[in-house]
């Protein structure tokens, strides 16, 4: 086994070009660890300090070194790929006796872990006298879980020392949290709409406003509203309709431009552009026949005078 130090561009341009591909692999690997381990060390308030250098060993054909662990080996020592151990700590798997809790069949039906490595799991947890659990349970274990869901029971009681994947995130969400160095719910909590809007786009954002309600948490600071829709974090129906005594632009969602035109005629909250309505359109910049429509559908009110666009324009389609 050949072992290269690597902590500059100069070192990759002496890697061979037959290795520089499996050192490159290794590297992307080697950095994905690095994120999980400091994304550990800061949910448990320890101070990371990251190599200076990478050491890549160029193992031989058919050369295995043995993994020396014991059943309280860290799972992000256990030389997993960064996706498999994302999934695994998903299923609250922290180390290798973890692994004892659960079937090799669950395992392998787990997004991004594939059948070798089940098998090296196993390998690792005969080595400490343990294996996975056996198929007899399983059916009874599938109840425990259905039933612990239907009573609410996965979300209960968590807080914001708990680490992101209590909220039952999806792996791939999970993952790139931790990989971001945020492991805990209250670092997540503090995250803006912006940064969380941006991060994960709309359906990825909205999935994790619906955990963290499903919790009974919300943003610190709580956000307001038109800050989750402008940001996709919250579909239009799930919004709260302002009421008459708010801003006008609290309108926004639903009537888009027309809520601008109408604050920029000098109304200022949401009873003033109700009247408007009420009483039919009239000449205001920035609002045309289509924008009354929306005004009156929104509202649901009959105006009281009739059309400035003159007759109805025919329907040619």
């Amino acid at each position: 086994m050949r072992t290269r130090k690597i902590r500059s561009l100069a070192d990759f341009i002496e890697v061979p070009e037959a290795e520089l591909t499996n050192c490159v692999r290794s590297l992307r690997h080697w950095i994905d660890e690095q994120k999980m381990l400091r994304a550990d060390a800061q949910a448990n308030g320890r101070t990371f300090q990251p190599p200076q250098e990478f050491l890549w060993r160029q193992k031989a054909v058919n050369e295995k070194t043995p993994l020396q662990c014991t059943p309280t080996t860290p799972i992000l020592e256990l030389g997993l790929r960064f996706a498999a151990v994302a999934a695994c700590m998903q299923m609250r798997i922290f180390a290798l006796e973890d692994f004892s809790d659960i079937e090799a069949s669950e395992l392998a039906k787990v997004p991004n872990v594939g059948q070798s490595t089940v098998v090296k799991v196993r390998e690792m947890l005969r080595s400490v006298g343990l294996d996975f659990r056996k198929p007899a349970n399983a059916q009874r274990r599938a109840y425990d879980r259905a039933k612990a869901v239907r009573a609410g029971q996965k979300l209960a009681n968590i807080d914001d020392q708990d680490h992101v994947v209590e909220l039952d995130l999806k792996t791939v969400i999970s993952g790139r949290l931790m990989s971001k160095g945020i492991t805990t719910v209250g670092q997540l909590r503090r995250m803006t709409p912006r940064d969380l809007g941006m991060m994960f786009g709309t359906a990825g954002g909205q999935h994790v406003v619906a955990k963290l309600r499903e919790s009974g948490l919300d943003f610190e600071p709580p956000p307001k509203q038109l800050d989750l829709w402008r940001y996709h974090l919250v579909p239009l129906e799930h919004l709260a309709r302002p009421d008459d005594n708010q801003p006008i632009q609290e309108l926004e969602p639903w009537l888009g431009a027309v809520a601008s035109a109408a604050q920029r005629a000098g109304l200022a909250t949401v009873g003033d552009l109700r009247r408007l309505a009420k009483r039919g359109p009239t000449r205001v910049r920035g609002i045309g026949e289509y924008g009354w429509r929306r005004l009156a559908e929104y509202f649901g009110v009959v105006t009281e005078r009739p059309s400035i666009y003159g007759r109805e324009r025919p329907n040619h389609r």
